[in-house]
C-alpha cells in the first residue's frame, strides 16, 4: 500500500507524488481536489532499481529541474527522479548501500538541506541505525 506522499508545484500546477512499499509510485495532477488525475507512474525495475520498499518521498528543486527522491528500506538505498516534466519522469540516479555509501541498510526516511549552496540529501537509515548525506 501507499507510504509516503508529498505536493510540488510545477510550472504553476500543483502534484501529489505517492509512493508505495512495493516498489510503485504515481504523479496526480490535482488542479483541484474534485479533479485528480494520473500524470504519470513508476514501478520498481530495470529504470527504477531502487523503490522496492519505499517508505519516504520528498522533493527538491535544483538549478531550474525538479526532483523526487525515494528512500527505499528493502533496496538499501535512494532512487532520484527527474519530475521537471511530471508527464515523464526520468530516473536520475539510483544510490545503493555499499562503499560510498556506507549507512544506506534499511533506508527509510529522506529529507533535503540546502547548504553553501550546495543540496543534500539527509536519509535515515534503520538496519544501520545513522544517517547518511549525499550532495546531490
Amino acid at each position: 500500500g501507499a507510504t509516503s506522499i508529498t505536493t510540488v508545484t510545477i510550472g504553476g500546477s500543483i502534484y501529489a507524488l505517492v509512493v508505495g512499499y512495493h516498489g510503485g509510485g504515481q504523479i496526480l495532477n490535482i488542479p483541484d481536489p474534485y479533479n485528480i488525475t494520473n500524470a504519470s507512474s513508476i514501478s520498481e525495475g530495470t529504470q527504477y532499481p531502487e523503490l522496492l520498499g519505499a517508505t519516504s518521498i520528498t522533493t527538491a528543486t535544483i538549478g531550474g529541474s525538479t526532483y523526487a527522491l525515494v528512500a527505499s528500506r528493502d533496496d538499501d538505498g535512494v532512487q532520484i527522479i527527474n519530475i521537471t516534466d511530471p508527464y515523464n519522469p526520468i530516473n536520475a540516479s539510483s544510490i545503493t548501500n555499499g562503499t560510498s555509501y556506507p549507512t544506506l541498510g534499511g533506508a527509510d526516511s529522506v529529507t533535503t538541506a540546502t547548504i553553501g549552496g550546495s543540496t543534500y540529501a539527509l536519509v535515515t537509515a534503520f538496519d544501520d541505525d545513522g544517517v547518511q548525506i549525499i550532495n546531490i
